[in-house]
C-alpha cells in the first residue's frame, strides 16, 4: 500500500470505530465490509402473531412485547422497527423475540430507514446499540439508559442530544453526519473516550472541556473557530479538525499525547505552537495559509507530514525530520524543489 494512502485509511478507521493501530501507516487496510451490516429484508415470516394484550398506546411504559403483540394499533414506522428487531434476533413470534431481546447486550439496527425507535424503550439493559444510517430524529426512547457503553448514530437527522445526558457509562459515541449544534448534553458523559462529530453544525466546543478521558475526537466539517476548550483534554491521541474555520492552534500546544493531528482546510498561518508535540506520527496542514515551516523542524519523530496548498517557499528547515516517510508539499510557491530528506522519493512536489 502506498504511503500516500496513510491519511485515508486512518480516517476511515476512526469513522468506523476501528483501532487506529490496525491501519497505522497503511500496513493493514481496514476491512470496511466486515463492519457494515447490510439492510435487513423484512419478510412475511417475521410478521408478529395476534394477541389480546392492551395496546401500547394505552400503557405508560410499554414493553417490546406490548408493541409487538399490538402491531395493528401502532404506526407504520413503529411497526417497521418491531419487525426489524424480530429479524435481528431471528424470531418469528413476539414471545420468542421478547425473550431473546431481554438476553442480548448488543443490538445492530443499521441501515433500515427507521424513524421511530420507541419500541426500543424497554431495552435499557443494552450495552452496545448501533442505529447507523437510519432517519432518526428523536432519541427520547433512550432517556434513562445507563448501561450503554457504545452508541452508533451515523447518518441520521439528529439535532437534540438531551436524552443522552444520563448515559454516563458511554465510552464511544459516533454522531457522524447529523445536524447537531449544541454539545451541552454531552458534558456529563465523563467516561467518553471516543467521540465522532464529523459533518455536523458544531461551533461551540465549551461543553467538551470537561471530557478529560477523551482519546479520539473527530470534529471535521463543522463550524469551529475557537479551540480553547480542547486545551484541557490532555489524553487526546487522535484529533481531527479538517474543514473548519480555525486560525489559532495555540490551545493544542500542551496536548503532548497527540499522535494524529488533522488540521487541513482551515485558515492557519502560524504553526509555532505545534513544535512541542513530540509524539506526532501524522500531521496534516494542507490547504491553509502557512508560510514558515521552521517550527515544524522540532518534530524529529514525525513520519508523515502533509503541507499541500499553502504559501510555503522554503522547506529546507525540514531537513531535521530524519524519520519522515511521507512529505507532501504540492501546490506551494517553492523556490527550490529539492527534497530536504532522504530518500528523496518520499517527497511529493
Amino acid at each position: 500500500m502506498s504511503r500516500w494512502c496513510f491519511g485515508l485509511h486512518r480516517r476511515v478507521a476512526v469513522m468506523l470505530g476501528l483501532p487506529i493501530s490496525l491501519v497505522q501507516f497503511g500496513w493493514v487496510q481496514p476491512a470496511v465490509a466486515d463492519v457494515i451490516v447490510p439492510v435487513i429484508e423484512i419478510t412475511e415470516e417475521t410478521q408478529p402473531v395476534e394477541s389480546t394484550t392492551p395496546s401500547p398506546v394505552s400503557l405508560n411504559d410499554p414493553t417490546f412485547l406490548d408493541w409487538c403483540q399490538k402491531r395493528d394499533r401502532i404506526s407504520a414506522d413503529a411497526r417497521l422497527t418491531v419487525n426489524v428487531m424480530m429479524q435481528q434476533v431471528s424470531a418469528k413470534d413476539c414471545a420468542t423475540a421478547s425473550q431473546r431481546l431481554r438476553e442480548i447486550k448488543q443490538l445492530n439496527l443499521t441501515g433500515n430507514r427507521l424513524t421511530e425507535i420507541a419500541p426500543l424503550r424497554s431495552l435499557a439493559h443494552l450495552e452496545v446499540l448501533n442505529l447507523n444510517d437510519n432517519q432518526i430524529r428523536d432519541l427520547s426512547p433512550l432517556r434513562g439508559w445507563k448501561k450503554l457503553t457504545a452508541l452508533y448514530l451515523y447518518g441520521n437527522q439528529l439535532q437534540d442530544l438531551t436524552p443522552l445526558t444520563t448515559a454516563k457509562n458511554l465510552q464511544r459515541l459516533y454522531l457522524y453526519r447529523n445536524q447537531v449544534r449544541n454539545l451541552a448534553p454531552l458534558a456529563p458523559l465523563k467516561k467518553l473516550t471516543h467521540l465522532n462529530l464529523y459533518g455536523n453544525q458544531v461551533a461551540d466546543l465549551t461543553p467538551l472541556q470537561s471530557l478529560t478521558a477523551l482519546t479520539n475526537l473527530s470534529l471535521e466539517r463543522n463550524q469551529v473557530k475557537d479551540l480553547t476548550p480542547l486545551a484541557s483534554l490532555k489524553q487526546l491521541k487522535n484529533l481531527y479538525l479538517t474543514s473548519n474555520q480555525i486560525q489559532d492552534v495555540s490551545p493544542l500546544a500542551n496536548l503532548k499525547q497527540l499522535s494524529d493531528l488533522f488540521l487541513g482546510d482551515n485558515q492557519i498561518q502560524d504553526v509555532s505552537s505545534l513544535n512541542q508535540l513530540q509524539n506526532l506520527l501524522f500531521l496534516t496542514l494542507s490547504d491553509n495559509q502557512i508560510r514558515d515551516v521552521q517550527p515544524l523542524s522540532a518534530l524529529t519523530k514525525l513520519p508523515a507530514l502533509y503541507l499541500r496548498n499553502n504559501q510555503i517557499s522554503d522547506i529546507s528547515a525540514l531537513a531535521a525530520l530524519q524519520n519522515l516517510q511521507a512529505l507532501e508539499v504540492e501546490k506551494n510557491p517553492l523556490k527550490n524543489q529539492t527534497c530536504p530528506v532522504k530518500p528523496t522519493k518520499i517527497c511529493r512536489f
